[in-house]
């Protein structure tokens, strides 16, 4: 039997996060996409790392673009941060509609719901309000499928009063160089793409980065490999 006055727990771990290597991975990225700007994912505290300090790390090696997940992940980000860009995956959330503007937060946009929401705040507010613009590219996990893209070229006034700043999609295999689809992507994207010939395109996670150049446009989201996981596991 446990002498209970002697037996004392211990719950006090200690998880040493490598900065230098964080910065140090975050270059690797962007000497393989050297024409493209790199931003990170800082998503669910930074898989668990801490947003403030890894965002602190990588704002050392030029990164000014950040994407996080929801809206108070958002807002934890600007309190630290006054002069990145923050961009929210999950997109607009209706509830918090005043916020976006507050704290200078672009939804990333990806159902009509979402850009009719949007919408009514830039009319709420008298001026253009930046967005960006998420298309499923057939990784079919997020974003406009190709029906609703093609409503909505149809009617480009459904985006009245939105500043698109960038339209992305996500590669589904890129970890796996070879794999068709990653060429099928490219090509449904940069068709999806061309009808927004004045705003940034992004279709690079992590393992897109190692794709090749033409793969790059004009903005890489690096996320699981700045922090320490293997974007190429056929290498």
């Amino acid at each position: 039997m446990i002498n209970k006055d002697s037996y004392r727990y211990s719950s006090r771990g200690i998880l040493r996060i490598d900065l230098a290597a964080l910065r140090e991975n975050y270059r690797i990225i962007k000497r393989r996409a050297p024409k493209a700007a790199v931003a990170a994912v800082v998503k669910a505290n930074a898989y668990g790392l801490g947003a403030a300090p890894v965002a602190r790390a990588l704002i050392q090696e030029g990164c000014g673009a950040f994407f996080v997940a929801s809206i108070d992940e958002a807002m934890a980000l600007r309190e630290d941060f006054a002069d990145i860009d923050i961009m929210i995956l999950n997109g607009f959330y209706a509830s918090a509609a005043p916020l976006y503007e507050q704290y200078n937060l672009t939804p990333v946009l990806g159902s009509f719901s979402e850009i009719k929401g949007y919408q009514a705040l830039a009319r709420s507010c008298g001026k253009n309000l930046p967005a960006f613009l998420h298309f499923n590219s057939r990784m079919n996990r997020l974003g406009l499928g190709s029906i609703e893209a093609q409503e909505l070229f149809s009617h480009m006034d459904m985006l009245a009063g939105l500043n698109i700043k960038c339209v992305m999609s996500h590669f589904a295999c890129a970890d796996e160089a070879d794999h068709e689809l990653n060429e099928v992507q490219f090509t449904v994207f940069s068709d999806l793409a061309s009808h927004f010939p004045d705003a940034q395109k992004s279709l690079c996670n992590s393992s897109g980065a190692f794709l090749g150049d033409k793969y790059h446009f004009d903005l890489v989201r690096a996320g699981m490999a700045i922090y320490g996981l293997n974007p190429t596991p056929d290498a």
